[in-house]
């Protein structure tokens, strides 16, 4: 309809942005994201998209109800620790996948008005859960880059890159298994900085050309299919190289051919 309007081209097809509520399960963030930009670019031409909720509820903070009638933990749900991975995560994905802007869902529980849907960053009591401090280490670090990469997958890790941020280039990782494993990684530098999803940063030297980097395992499967819907818990590789890269461009050689070429931009 918005396509059809006789006006809708020239007011922009009446909205300014495309919103989106994704939760639980950090793998669909990248690709349904992807898939509703492309499919809104087709129709009305390119709008911004943001994900204005995100998250997953917490189970592990409450004891099960007598009178709880299903599976336990609740399907779709992760432990305060799962969540603070899922944040990360599902943030890098949405920036990978275009998303404009992130907004997690939610600031503080809420029980009186939300009874059982413990989604907060900041508990009722206003302590701080563990997503409290993955959402810091996002907006200190995820910010200002000029290019993203990925989401790239290989047999255990997943890996979005962030270039050209204030820090210098930042992988985004995770292991997407429940298998503890070592990641080796390609070195630029002869040391870089790790930050863990909770903010922790210690100093990595290189070995032969690489950083060897612990990823703890997935454990997050609380779903009917039993896939593990978040990975284990992300770290940043901060390699801090802020020096744009440069270029060079050299006359174009002697040999001139006849044939005719059209470039277009």
């Amino acid at each position: 309809m918005r396509r059809a309007g006789p006006a809708g081209a020239e007011h922009h097809y009446y909205f300014d942005v495309m919103s989106l509520h994704l939760y639980a399960n950090v793998y669909q963030t990248y690709d349904i994201a992807a898939h509703v930009m492309q499919e809104v670019s087709s129709r009305v031409g390119p709008h911004p998209l943001w994900l204005t909720e995100t998250g997953v509820k917490v189970w592990d903070e409450d004891a099960k109800p007598p009178d709880w009638p299903g599976e336990w933990p609740p399907y779709y749900s992760a432990t305060a620790a799962e969540a603070a991975a899922y944040i990360i995560a599902a943030y890098a994905d949405a920036r990978a996948a275009g998303v404009e802007r992130v907004f997690t869902f939610r600031l503080h529980d809420d029980t009186g008005g939300m009874p059982g849907q413990r989604y907060g960053l900041v508990r009722d009591d206003y302590t701080l859960r563990p997503a409290y401090l993955a959402h810091q280490t996002a907006a200190r670090y995820l910010h200002g880059e000029n290019q993203l990469t990925g989401p790239f997958d290989n047999e255990t890790v997943r890996r979005v890159t962030f270039w050209g941020t204030p820090h210098g280039r930042i992988d985004v990782l995770w292991n997407r298994t429940p298998t503890a494993t070592i990641y080796l990684h390609p070195a630029l530098l002869p040391t870089a900085t790790l930050v863990t999803h909770l903010g922790v940063t210690q100093t990595l030297t290189a070995t032969a050309g690489q950083y060897a980097i612990d990823l703890a395992p997935a454990t997050c499967r609380n779903n009917p299919e039993g896939l593990y819907t978040i990975g284990g818990p992300p770290v940043l590789l901060i390699q801090a190289d802020t020096t744009p890269p440069t270029m060079t461009l050299h006359p174009l050689p002697a040999t001139l051919h006849t044939n005719p070429l059209t470039v277009t931009c």
